[in-house]
């Protein structure tokens, strides 16, 4: 058998087949993430409220919202008060400095001049008082330049917006990790998950499919993917006696095998059109735990695989094609099933 393939068009069918889960998982993130975020929302409004009030719960707190506001705004005019007595005092410090300056620059050019004897207007020592000023000026002024105004605070608005983004958010991520997960599915768990996908790798014929109630994400993908499936089960139970009876022309023990649990329900409709058709059928359900498929497979004349979409690993299905060819039986074809 060759290595599993699968087309783009059947893994994106693969995909839509998934729809119904996707969507799920997407309308329950969506949800959850833009709860979360409104929720966050209304702690985050609540906790600052708290905080600016100096409580640790709102529940004793009446009009909380309108005591909230007015604190703020109390303490926003006490801060810009201050803030302005600084800048207000420091301005005038500077001006002082400023204008003691001038002074002295005046009185070192009188020194310069010989205009004043002694120690105390010498020219060297105006210079080092001028150089004392402007350090004093400089670091006044450093000091002005870093006062911040205050900023008045608020108590956060709860956005519905950002709420809503969030939850579109989580509604495409639920998309895409859905997709992931069906992508990885393939990767990994390397089961059948169209007829065509066996029909391929098998190099065996497709005699039939009974596919059962169908959801509409099924009948969708099927339609992308071109399955073939019949309208109603009788339909496509008399193809398949038809097509097992031109395919086991030269058989008359038929083994029925299964790589999976497929249940009464189905098997028992499968096999009653093939006797009917004249074939003499035993079932093998899930054959690595059926005790008698071995010794059934060697009194048979062939086999027909009976698989279930979505469910039959088809490294299970290699397994049963390495037995029939141990037993020189042929692999006539093989029947499809619905899975979940």
């Amino acid at each position: 058998m060759e290595e599993k393939e699968i087309s783009l068009i059947e893994l994106f069918s693969l995909c839509v087949r998934n729809g119904g889960k996707a969507l799920i998982a997407a309308i329950v993130l969506a949800v959850l993430l833009s709860g979360y975020q409104y929720n966050a929302q209304v702690k985050n409004r609540e906790k600052t409220a708290c905080s600016v009030l100096g409580v640790t719960d709102l529940g004793s707190v009446s009009d909380w919202e309108k005591k909230a506001a007015d604190k703020i705004n109390e303490d926003y005019q006490a801060e810009l008060l201050e803030y302005e007595d600084k800048v207000s005092s420091l301005q005038a410090d500077i001006d002082y400095y400023k204008d003691m300056r001038e002074e002295l620059n005046k009185a070192f050019d009188d020194a310069l001049d010989g205009k004043f004897y002694g120690d105390t207007y010498t020219a060297p020592s105006l210079s080092n008082s001028i150089i004392s000023i402007d350090n004093k000026i400089a670091t006044m002024t450093k000091n002005l330049d870093e006062l911040v105004k205050p900023v008045k605070k608020t108590i956060p608005a709860v956005s519905l917006k950002k709420a809503v983004l969030w939850g579109v958010i989580g509604f495409f991520a639920g998309i895409l990790i859905v997709g992931a997960v069906v992508f990885l599915r393939v990767l990994i768990l390397d089961r059948m998950e169209c007829s065509f996908q066996l029909e391929r790798d098998m190099k065996t014929p497709f005699l039939g499919a009974v596919m059962g109630k169908r959801g509409l994400f099924d009948k969708l993908a099927d339609r992308i993917n071109g399955e073939r499936v019949w309208k109603d089960n009788d339909t496509a139970l008399s193809y398949i006696a038809g097509s097992a009876a031109l395919r086991c022309k030269n058989a008359e023990k038929i083994l029925l095998l299964s790589t999976c649990e497929i249940g009464n329900e189905v098997s028992d409709k499968v096999t009653g059109v093939l006797k009917r058709g004249g074939l003499g059928v035993n079932f093998a359900d899930d054959f690595r735990h059926s005790p008698k498929a071995v010794e059934e497979l060697k009194e048979c004349d062939g086999i027909i695989l009976l698989e279930k979409r979505g469910t039959s690993e088809m490294k299970t299905v290699n397994e049963a094609d390495s037995l029939a060819k141990a037993s020189e039986k042929q692999i006539l074809g093989f029947v499809m099933v619905n899975g979940k």
